[in-house]
């Protein structure tokens, strides 16, 4: 399953491994805790620039080694333009055989809040073990608009590899009320989610939208051959919200347009149920309220969603159980 190959996959081997994670406890935390706090000693020796808004990329370039003999640092200068950091990927290595890697950074000053804050427009970030890479965040770009002091996403283009998955994020502002925004998950054989989204404003003043100026989202939710396709008239459902203070579920269901296609053919529609019941607790009682997707099929039957839903959630449990300990735990 997909859930299967993230878990077996060489990244998420790699990370259980460089901190000897067993049931949600890192066995190895001394390890880790040291390898961080030793270069935090290192980084202490450069001189950084005035500029504390901005990361100073220069600053850090060369290459950084772990000696693994006496649990120390050393830094070259070499190479200029990019920062490598070299280090072993568990307590029992005898060599440093991880290389992190930052390169190809750039960024921008923008105004938020009287302010200056410089933000990244691209960059490469890589993770390489014993000449395999098993990690890769790509910024290809990110532009914003500066809109007094509101910065307006206009375009960005993200990709991160976590092997054996790709996750990919992509987004635009089409015109000045409307956006699109995709995210892909894909491991390159049959696991593949993708979810599509638009997003429609009344007016382009950003900086004085209210509930009501949020028009409209569509778009798709996929998973190889599964589809949900979905429309919500988000203006009107704040407007009724707002007057009312509550919505209905004929509020929700008249100002929603949620589909599940198979293969490309439509195989039911998908409403909100909501139920009430009276508890007895001995103390005067209470009502429980629910609120359910029902999933109508073309024959006239229905499920709940939840049919669907909890078993995966179930399983994406169960499965990282051995690496996260008890989840319920954790919550």
């Amino acid at each position: 399953s997909c859930m299967s190959t993230m878990k077996d996959g060489d990244l998420m081997t790699a990370f259980v491994d460089f901190g000897n994670i067993s049931n949600g406890e890192a066995l190895d935390e001394d390890f880790v805790e040291d390898l961080f706090e030793n270069m935090d000693d290192a980084i202490e020796e450069i001189d950084f620039p005035e500029e504390e808004d901005r990361l100073p990329f220069e600053s850090f370039t060369g290459t950084w080694s772990y000696n693994i003999s006496n649990s120390t640092w050393s830094h070259i200068n070499s190479p200029s333009n990019k920062i490598i950091v070299k280090f072993p990927s568990d307590k029992y290595k005898t060599s440093n055989n991880v290389t992190a890697s930052l390169s190809d950074y750039k960024d921008k000053k923008y105004i938020v809040d009287m302010e200056n804050v410089w933000l990244p427009t691209s960059f490469v970030m890589s993770v390489v073990k014993d000449g395999v890479k098993l990690a890769e965040l790509d910024l290809n770009d990110l532009d914003l608009e500066e809109s007094n002091d509101l910065p307006i996403p206009t375009n960005i283009d993200v990709s991160l590899f976590l092997k054996p998955f790709t996750f990919a994020f992509s987004g635009e502002r089409t015109s000045s009320k409307e956006f699109t925004a995709e995210a892909r998950f894909d491991d390159g054989s049959n696991c593949e989610y993708v979810a599509n989204s638009n997003l429609v404003l009344a007016h382009d003043d950003y900086e004085n939208i209210v509930d009501e100026d949020i028009v409209s989202l569509g778009g798709f939710v996929s998973h190889n051959e599964m589809k949900m396709e979905y429309f919500l008239s988000l203006g009107e459902i704040f407007e009724i919200g707002n007057a009312n203070d509550e919505l209905s579920d004929d509020d929700m269901n008249n100002n929603m347009d949620i589909k599940l296609f198979m293969s490309g053919s439509k195989i039911g529609d998908i409403t909100i149920n909501t139920t009430s019941e009276e508890i007895d607790d001995g103390w005067g009682g209470y009502t429980e309220t629910s609120t359910d997707f029902i999933i109508t099929y073309k024959n006239g039957e229905s499920d709940n969603a939840e049919v669907y839903l909890d078993p995966f959630i179930e399983d994406l449990e169960n499965l990282f159980q051995s690496i996260t300990g008890d989840v319920e735990e954790i919550w």
